[in-house]
């Protein structure tokens, strides 16, 4: 903590806090952004929009629930295939998924006016025949994105209010959290989520109950989500918008991570979640080993 890299830290065991400590420059009331923590929320709310029966299949093309995205990579991709980030479409700069540069920067810099004022669906109907979906993993936010008007097709509901409903209030948490919207007001789901961090380790929490529920339809695809689906490096996998590290110390634990270093860690069995705000990942590594290894012990 004192290289000042990390600014908040918690880990909790079975929803008792056993360290937390915040930096100069954040807080208990602060609440940043997650960053690509927000991905894995978006698969959350996925799984439970099939729980439901909104979505009716992961097997389904994304075009049967947007046409608008039909005849594009992502239209042509499965819901598994966009969840697994292996849809197929250009990886692009700032892992955007859009093969132009000048498109690609716009996207990553989404926090500029310029940025905000992307129309999402407009630029996602130009991806097409970069190679066939569910040939190789690569990373990119509109894969998400697509994910996002996939839920709200289905449910006929705004994805805010739906994750609201269906993930957010579950949880209990103490303090407002909130997502991040573009000039159209579409939620930016690759990006953009910002809670407290306490609440963070309550989503953790509802995460685990689920995951103990182990006949209910929640239970079954949080299950595979958090799978080693995919392998993007040696030691590290992938499965439905989440991350698994550290295999050999903690099999058992997944991932949410966001750029700029933030991390949520998860282990079902030790019921313990991990909940980093950092300003890079240079602490990362040596966080996860650290949590890694008491999950190990933990249990």
């Amino acid at each position: 903590m004192s290289s000042g890299a990390t600014r908040a830290a918690l880990v909790s065991r079975n929803r008792q806090i056993f360290f937390e400590q915040y930096s100069k420059s954040a807080s208990a009331e602060s609440t940043p952004l997650a960053y690509s923590i927000s991905k894995s929320l978006v698969a959350v709310a996925i799984g439970k929009a099939l729980c439901d029966g909104s979505i009716k299949s992961l097997d389904d093309k994304a075009e049967v629930y947007v046409p608008d995205l039909k005849s594009t990579s992502y239209g042509d991709s499965t819901i598994a295939q966009l969840l697994t980030m292996t849809s197929g479409a250009y990886q692009g700069d700032f892992n955007t998924g859009h093969p132009e540069p000048n498109e690609s920067y716009v996207l990553g810099n989404m926090f500029l006016p310029r940025g905000l004022d992307v129309d999402l669906l407009s630029r996602m109907k130009k991806f097409s025949g970069y190679q066939a979906p569910g040939v190789g993993f690569s990373y990119k936010n509109y894969d998400t994105i697509a994910l996002v008007y996939v839920l709200e097709a289905a449910t006929k509901t705004d994805f805010g209010a739906y994750f609201e409903k269906n993930v957010w209030i579950p949880s209990r948490p103490e303090r407002t959290g909130a997502w991040l919207r573009n000039a159209d007001k579409k939620v930016l789901g690759h990006v953009g989520f910002s809670a407290a961090p306490r609440d963070y380790l309550r989503i953790g929490y509802f995460l685990i109950d689920e995951m103990k529920k182990t006949d209910s339809c929640m239970a079954k695809y949080l299950s595979t989500a958090t799978a080693n689906l995919v392998t993007p490096s040696a030691g590290r996998g992938y499965g439905y918008q989440t991350h698994k590290l550290s295999l050999r110390l903690a099999p058992a634990s997944f991932w949410f991570l966001g750029y700029g270093g933030q991390v949520f860690g998860v282990d079902v069995p030790s019921g313990t979640v991990l909940y980093l705000h950092q300003v890079n990942h240079s602490q990362t590594e040596a966080w996860v080993r650290a949590s890694a290894t008491m999950m190990g012990e933990l249990r």
